[in-house]
């Protein structure tokens, strides 16, 4: 089979018909005849319309020809900007005929005796998880039933879906002291809400010299655990297991004597000469337990990895 067509197209022949040569009075012309120019003229001959369809090219042979003649109410993430644009009620009027329209198809399949297969429709992401889980959300208000399936085991963690946010720090909102605010609370719990099967952490620093901003959230001493301990359950609230990144940042930190595995220089595109210093055996063996006691904190706090 030829990879660069569809199946139909390289299975099938697509009926033709004659060209138009001359002119032609009707009630209603419609223009394009793939599986939605066809219904709709089905449609208006059932009513009583005297009506004409015109293609350019041959019947089912656009986008109905490379999709194989696929029916979905379910097109990337359209409802989300249905609603911005034309608000709820037209958006599910849109849904609706969608769904009318399968649902006609289905029935005409009886009565013409052609194949007609109903499968469930996927939508999936690899960049943009909110975008995603905003539709569902969407769709959900337009009293779509949707879900985010496909859980995923993490040693003895089970998501509830393979969504996972990835840790992304928002610096500023707490201050020198690395606590979390009403603000961190907030966000993540936003987050949790969404639908998500995972949440990660934003970078967390496992000690004060070696982070990435003055106002980054930290796990280096016992006063920071507590916070923590809110941001955990309020996204356990959402049946969302929560994790935290860790970190030590090196050459990239906000101590001018960063430290690194090996004596390193490094640049910056405004001309700025960073020099990290390699650390030594005692300073190697102090932030490994940096990060262990970082990671026992996170335990304590009711963090899931």
């Amino acid at each position: 089979m030829n990879k660069n067509k569809s199946i139909w197209e390289d299975t099938i022949t697509l009926p033709s018909f004659n060209s138009l040569n001359n002119d032609i009075e009707t009630d209603i012309l419609v223009v394009g005849g793939g599986i939605t120019g066809i219904l709709t003229t089905y449609y208006l001959k059932q009513a009583g319309f005297n009506v004409v369809l015109v293609e350019k090219n041959k019947i089912g042979s656009g986008a109905t020809k490379n999709t194989t003649a696929v029916l979905t109410s379910l097109q990337d993430t359209l409802y989300q900007d249905r609603v911005k644009k034309l608000g709820y009620k037209k958006a599910k009027l849109y849904l609706t005929a969608s769904m009318d329209a399968i649902l006609e198809y289905k029935n005409l399949s009886n009565k013409y005796n052609f194949d007609y297969e109903e499968i469930p429709a996927y939508m999936y992401t690899c960049t943009n998880s909110e975008k995603l889980i905003h539709e569902q959300n969407v769709l959900k208000s337009l009293e779509f039933d949707t879900k985010i399936t496909d859980k995923v085991k993490i040693r003895n963690v089970e998501t509830k879906n393979r969504i996972a946010v990835p840790p992304m720090v928002c610096f500023h909102w707490s201050d020198d002291s690395g606590k979390v605010t009403g603000k961190n609370v907030e966000h993540y719990e936003g987050m949790a809400k969404g639908g998500a099967g995972l949440i990660i952490g934003e970078a967390t620093a496992v000690t004060k010299r070696a982070r990435l901003h003055e106002t980054e959230l930290g796990l280096w001493e016992d006063g920071q655990t507590e916070g923590f301990r809110r941001l955990a359950d309020v996204v356990h609230k959402y049946d969302t297991p929560f994790f935290v990144q860790l970190l030590h940042a090196g050459i990239n930190g906000i101590d001018p004597e960063a430290e690194t595995a090996s004596d390193y220089v490094m640049q910056y595109e405004d001309g700025t000469i960073i020099h990290g210093h390699e650390m030594s055996v005692d300073r190697i063996e102090q932030t490994i337990d940096d990060f262990v006691k970082a990671a026992v904190r996170a335990q304590k706090a009711g963090l899931d990895g």
